[in-house]
């Protein structure tokens, strides 16, 4: 036999070269992934519109208030955001309004076809 190494043995350290470059590789990128999701959650928990406290927003001017195209949709996002809540609170207590003179209606009907009444004090 000769000096030199077996085909078959050349073949398989060259081999598990590539396998030990590729897992090395698929570990960076798991670190760097890892990294980068802690740095966005940190980065979300920190400037999320929705815990920034309302503020009057229609006098916000969102030119001089965000600098970056990003900062101006989170700021538009928050204003948006705002106003449907707004809305919706409004929207909500109105229904319950009514639904309350409903129900206080619906009751003195009731006790009326009984022959009671409710006594309310005007002053």
């Amino acid at each position: 036999m000769t000096g030199r190494e077996p085909v078959n043995i050349r073949r398989l350290l060259r081999e598990n070269d590539q396998y030990a470059a590729a897992d090395e590789y698929a570990r960076d990128v798991q670190k760097g992934d890892a990294v980068s999701s802690w740095h966005e959650h940190q980065s979300r928990k920190s400037s999320r519109p929705e815990q920034m406290p309302p503020q009057n927003l229609q006098s916000v001017d969102l030119k001089v208030v965000a600098c970056s195209p990003k900062d101006r949709l989170q700021r538009k996002l928050a204003e948006e955001l705002f106003l449907l809540n707004k809305a919706a609170l409004l929207a909500r207590k109105e229904r319950m309004r009514e639904r309350l003179q409903q129900d206080t209606a619906s009751v003195q009907r009731e006790l009326a076809t009984k022959g009671l009444a409710i006594a309310v004090n005007i002053d």
